[in-house]
């Protein structure tokens, strides 16, 4: 019997349990005991032994439990016994596939869609937050990256410059000029992420990239990514998970590396992370979301989206210092557009209420971050528009 058999047995095993049908038949023997009691004849006898008889069943019932655990014991135990050749097989694939073009790579894409997309997309909506930079790993041609761009900065990485380029036809010049590209290798021994800052990200994100890892790789990454995160910071990512039947079926295929979720999660574990949410869907993704412990901190006031330089009818002498930024351009706003606008880059998340409606800013320096946070995308309008003037409303009447 082939591993994927064994995975698939122990699975209806799982299913299984006498929890239910013991509970139900308890209460169905007691409640007849109760009623037959009731009646005034003297029938102790016959209900002591209607009493011995239900112990009898429940425990037998409760038996069979203990019996369903044993065959599990030894299903799994089947189990241990074949992956270590499944590890080894894993092992040649990846060796393998250190030697694939770049076109193999890129064509192998498989896109998330349907519930499991929405799902994710919504994940990922609870972490991006332009205090934090964030990272994606082999972003090819996938389609959250576009979810990503509030992390600010975002290091797009894969193993090689070619697999960047569908990144960079992705956006715009500008935009481009904003992100981090860097290379990484796994087959040197020395530190994967040895080029990037530690303890900074507040998300890492991957898709369809660790089904192509072995189980001592992917170890490596959760070791270094523990570093590369701040406390409270979260790596996300989807991965072949061999609990399940089809994952172990893609591995005896050699399309995937032979990879257990309960083993990733108890190293994740050991290694420090808390498991906060995994997803299982039916077409075959299986995605964790790992956070390291701690509280998010940020000294970033607000988001360095320009270089700052010198106005031009200034000598190259003169000294430029924080009051040459922002000066009035000329621009009026009356109280209503005043409003409209600190309620905008409040909604954006530019920075706090407080100091947007503070004295941090001028109306111009919020303005130009607004247009720039707007021309970033991503943002459904009509949603946006009717937020808006909830609040503009609600300030209103304060």
């Amino acid at each position: 019997m082939i591993l994927s058999d064994i995975v698939s047995y122990k699975t209806q095993l799982n299913n299984l349990s006498s929890r239910d049908v013991a509970e139900k038949t308890s209460y169905a023997l007691t409640d007849m005991i109760n009623q037959v009691s009731s009646f005034d004849i003297d029938l102790a006898e016959h209900i002591e032994d209607l009493d011995t008889a239900s112990f009898v069943v429940s425990n037998v019932l409760g038996s069979i439990d203990k019996i369903l655990n044993s065959m599990r014991e030894v299903v799994q135990q089947s189990i241990d016994d074949s992956e270590p050749d499944y590890f080894s097989k894993s092992m040649t694939l990846y060796n393998n596939m250190a030697h694939e073009e770049s076109t193999e790579i890129l064509n192998r894409a498989k896109p998330i869609r349907g519930e499991t997309d929405t799902i994710i997309r919504t994940r990922i909506g609870l972490y991006t937050d332009w205090r934090y930079p964030g990272m994606i790993i082999r972003p090819a041609t996938e389609s959250h990256i576009k979810h990503l761009v509030p992390l600010d900065p975002l290091y797009i990485v894969d193993t090689n410059d070619r697999l960047l380029l569908p990144v960079r036809e992705e956006f715009t010049p500008e935009y481009q000029a904003r992100l981090r590209y860097y290379t990484i290798s796994e087959y040197v021994n020395q530190p994967i992420f040895q080029q990037l800052p530690v303890g900074q990200f507040g998300m890492i994100f991957s898709h369809n990239y660790f089904q192509y890892k072995p189980l001592h790789i992917i170890k490596q990454y959760l070791d270094e990514i523990f570093v590369l995160l701040r406390d409270s910071g979260v790596f996300m990512f989807t991965y072949n998970d061999c609990d399940y039947t089809h994952a172990v079926r893609l591995a005896e295929k050699n399309f995937h590396c032979y990879t257990p979720g309960r083993m990733i999660k108890d190293y994740a574990v050991e290694k420090g992370f808390d498991i906060v949410f995994e997803h299982h869907s039916e077409d075959g993704i299986h995605f964790l979301e790992l956070v390291k412990p701690g509280e998010a901190r940020s000294i970033r006031g607000g988001q360095t989206l320009a270089r700052i330089v010198p106005r031009s009818d200034k000598k190259p002498s003169d000294d430029i210092s924080p009051k040459d930024v922002d000066n009035h351009t000329g621009e009026v706003y009356n109280k209503h557009e005043a409003l409209k606008l600190r309620v905008t880059a409040s909604l954006l998340g530019i920075d706090t209420e407080d100091n947007i409606f503070g004295s941090m800013y001028t109306l111009e320096k919020l303005a130009r971050l607004v247009k720039i946070r707007m021309d970033q995308g991503g943002i459904e309008i009509a949603k946006f528009n009717e937020k808006l003037e909830r609040k503009i409303n609600k300030r209103k009447k304060s």
